[in-house]
């Protein structure tokens, strides 16, 4: 059987729209059994170190400031979290991780290669947590409460999509969530795009949806060459999973999550329409515990 010590990951931000390579390795004889990340302008540092980077949430999560930057770093964190015991070597030669397809299915696929073993029986680590907090917002809400066990429960309510799921096991988040690709409205991304955001996604790096059953009409009309899936989703054929868009909403609260030094909190959490600000104000009250 061959065996496999480093694997290459390469593709374009999806923000900077900058090429961006990830390397993976396994590190020999490695005294800290944990990885390590390198950036340019940061680096070594372990799991623990970056969750105390800064953190900026732009349709995305930020760490660090200045030239000093990981962007987009939280479908990759929610991969790590089956392999946060591996001596891991995490390095991009740029700024932003690639995008991909936009899920976190190819991290995925790419450390399972390198640990088998690991991806046979997927787990992760959970530490206990007395939180309870509840926050609302004007189109949603967050409630915490302490569990003896990780549970999400995720409602996005945006019409004309309304989908919810429910997370509780690892290996139902390997299987159905780390799969499941991020999303945004054609509004969304021709006003993202305006801004400077958005600049790399692709016709593949996601799933692009309309708000109704005409504009689904006009833009497929506009871009004859989309594969155009079941309504609202405008280029792509079809879903990865069931309810993938609540699905990514929950990696990306798993990839945040991962900051507390790649480990879940056995909480009991439920969300509405929340997104990486709210997950950034989650994590700093579990930091500050």
């Amino acid at each position: 059987m061959e065996i496999i010590t480093s694997l290459d990951l390469a593709g374009t931000g999806l923000h900077s729209g900058f090429s961006s390579r990830l390397k993976l390795g396994l590190r020999n004889g490695a005294s800290a059994p944990e990885p390590r990340f390198r950036f340019p302008g940061l680096g070594p540092i372990s799991p623990a170190e970056l969750g105390r980077l800064p953190r900026q949430a732009r349709r995305s999560t930020r760490l660090g400031e200045g030239e000093s930057v990981i962007a987009t770093p939280e479908h990759l964190l929610a991969a790590l979290l089956f392999f946060s015991t591996l001596p891991l070597d995490v390095e991009c030669d740029a700024s932003e991780l690639p995008g991909l397809d936009g899920s976190a299915l190819p991290y995925r696929d790419a450390l399972s290669r390198l640990a088998p073993g690991v991806a046979a029986s997927p787990a992760w680590r959970e530490y206990p947590s007395d939180l309870g907090w509840e926050y609302h917002w004007s189109y949603g809400y967050i409630r915490v409460r302490p569990a003896a066990r990780f549970r999400v429960l995720w409602h996005l309510d945006r019409p004309p999509l309304r989908q919810s799921f429910l997370l509780e096991d690892p290996a139902t988040a390997f299987r159905e969530i780390l799969p499941a690709r991020t999303f945004a409205f054609h509004r969304e991304w021709r006003e993202a795009s305006a801004n400077g955001l958005m600049a790399g996604v692709g016709e593949d790096s996601g799933l692009l949806l309309a708000e109704s059953e005409a504009e689904y009409a006009e833009v497929l009309g506009l871009h004859p060459r989309w594969k155009g899936g079941p309504y609202p989703l405008l280029n792509l054929p079809g879903w990865r999973v069931e309810n993938e868009l609540a699905k990514h909403k929950i990696l990306d609260l798993l990839g945040d999550l991962a900051l507390v030094d790649l480990s879940l909190p056995k909480l009991d959490i439920e969300i509405r329409n929340g997104g990486h600000h709210v997950n950034h104000l989650l994590v700093a009250r579990l930091l500050a515990a």
